[in-house]
């Protein structure tokens, strides 16, 4: 059971998505900046930047880690995005 709901091989790939986790060390992308590797599952689930943005701030407020927002601004990743080329 995840969150109340049975677990079988047809809803897996669902329920994955809802789970989260980090990623660390190995699992991030060398290529991309720390804001894209952090907002990449986001992308891939087509939210848009607003929705992005508010996650990206509470999750730094609950972690307490440094705004991603100086990170992204460094790396022009926000302006890529709203061109659709991120």
């Amino acid at each position: 059971m995840f969150k109340g709901t049975r677990v079988s091989r047809q809803n897996i790939p669902s329920l994955r998505i809802k789970m989260g986790y980090v990623i660390q060390e190995g699992g991030l992308f060398p290529h991309l900046t720390a804001y894209e590797n952090v907002t990449l599952m986001a992308h891939y689930l087509m939210w848009d930047q607003q929705r992005i943005s508010r996650r990206l701030q509470e999750l730094t407020y609950l972690t307490r880690f440094p705004m991603m927002d100086s990170i992204a601004s460094r790396c022009n990743c926000q302006a890529a995005s709203a061109s659709g080329s991120a």
